[in-house]
């Protein structure tokens, strides 16, 4: 993936398929729907990202490792 996770970066891939690791074996695939505007300051850029899924599994909160064709992972 990216060294920085920029808004311009998630931007192009608006609508793409991202995978999500649930575990060693177990993806979800899920849809990067929504890249929030970008809102700078000295010391950062701040955006949101928003995907989109399937109602089960349900994803507790926690760090997940996602994989993209062409982000990488």
């Amino acid at each position: 993936m990216a060294d920085t996770l920029e808004h311009e970066i998630f931007s192009r891939y608006l609508n793409s398929t991202f995978r999500i690791s649930l575990d060693d074996s177990n993806t979800v695939e899920t849809k990067l729907d929504t890249v929030s505007d970008l809102r700078l300051s000295p010391e950062q850029e701040r955006f949101a990202i928003v995907f989109r899924g399937p109602r089960e599994p349900l994803l507790n909160q926690g760090s997940y490792r996602f994989e993209h064709d062409e982000m990488g992972d």
